[in-house]
């Protein structure tokens, strides 16, 4: 059983990772909950982990990086000081747990990345190695997967394009409307969308890499701020060119033969949820959808149909890729413990479910951040 702590205690706090230490309670332990302010931290243990200590401020963090009795942390914090906590911890000998997103920019992730790097690197022989896994559920929702298996096994023939549409309304309605930190582009540049949008390029890169349209390379935008309680910008829609790699890949489909674009279109400004991934191949198509006129804003629904006999699949699947994401981070840290853990050389791209270590790893956090950078 792994001793753990949880840094912040918010809401994200509140709705996932209560629940995650139920579920998982067998292989996790929570020793302390951390916040900035003692009443935050005491009302989540209150509520859902009573044989916890609450800690709070500059000592209480000081006080958990220092205990060799917890082994991991969760960082569940505002994107402006998630990546130095982590940083903090992993220099102190700990495995990480970091939410999305991996960093506020490139500028100050790629460096975190490589010092992660080296301190794995630099680990004397018989210690065990720090462990830094990146939480982007999105990677581990059944309906992603499935879709990504479909277009891996060349069944709608080779890509021809992809469409992305994301309308999230941010409105008072939502709980997270009036959260402070999302607001700060200062700190958090893009603001809401970008702490949104890591969310949904992360699909629109499984798919597609999975399908051999390779990897993002080129991207465009336009961007508006149309609502005055949102920050700047709150809707874009632009272009990425995916280019497919230069070999095979085994498990994936093949590399298509030319660059394929996909259409990008992201709202925080929209009224009602309409979420959709659609990959457009040679042999036919497969559509992911959540909400729109008269859809099931809490499911998604998968639909596949090729040129083919016998290739035509739809399917109704719910939320459940943060659990399965918590699993693979267990799994991956009782590895790290008995010497066992896979270790993906840096320079590589993750070319996604074929492999558990990458599809947890903070490069492929950046790689999500790159994109949005750019649109």
């Amino acid at each position: 059983m792994v001793k753990c702590a949880l840094l912040g205690c918010g809401l994200f706090a509140h709705d996932v990772y209560a629940r995650l230490l139920k579920e998982h309670g067998a292989r996790m332990h929570l020793v302390a909950a951390w916040s900035r302010r003692a009443e935050v931290s005491q009302d989540f243990v209150s509520k859902h982990a009573p044989a916890a200590r609450a800690s709070h401020g500059d000592q209480g963090l000081d006080e958990i990086i220092a205990d060799p009795e917890i082994k991991m942390v969760m960082v569940v914090l505002p994107v402006q000081s998630a990546l130095e906590v982590t940083l903090r911890a992993l220099r102190a000998g700990k495995h990480v747990v970091e939410e999305k997103p991996v960093g506020p920019d490139m500028a100050r992730t790629l460096p975190a990345i490589q010092e992660y790097r080296a301190l794995r690197a630099a680990t004397p022989a018989g210690q065990v190695p720090v462990f830094w896994g990146f939480a982007e559920n999105y990677r581990y929702e059944e309906v992603f997967l499935q879709a990504a298996h479909v277009v891996a096994s060349g069944a709608l023939g080779a890509p021809v394009k992809l469409d992305l549409v994301a309308d999230m309304p941010m409105n008072p309605a939502n709980k997270y409307h009036g959260s402070a930190w999302r607001r700060d582009v200062s700190g958090c540049p893009g603001g809401q969308i970008m702490e949104s949008s890591v969310h949904f390029v992360a699909a629109l890169r499984l798919v597609a890499g999975a399908g051999g349209a390779g990897e993002a390379v080129r991207a465009w935008a336009v961007s508006q701020h149309t609502r005055p309680d949102l920050s700047s910008p709150d809707t874009l829609v632009g272009t990425v060119l995916f280019q497919p790699p230069a070999a095979a890949t085994p498990g994936l489909a093949a590399p298509a033969s030319h660059t394929v674009p996909a259409s990008v279109s992201i709202s925080m400004a929209a009224s009602q949820v309409k979420w959709s991934l659609t990959f457009v191949g040679s042999e036919g198509s497969l559509e992911i959808v959540r909400g729109g006129w008269g859809g099931n804003r809490a499911q998604y629904s998968l639909y596949v149909r090729g040129s083919q006999p016998g290739v035509e699949h739809s399917a109704q699947l719910g939320f459940s890729g943060t659990s399965r994401e918590m699993g693979a981070f267990l799994d991956l840290i009782e590895a790290e413990e008995k010497g066992s853990a896979p270790v993906p050389p840096a320079d590589q791209p993750a070319h996604l479910f074929c492999s558990q270590a990458w599809r947890v790893s903070p490069e492929e956090g950046a790689r999500d951040l790159a994109l949005v950078e750019a649109l």
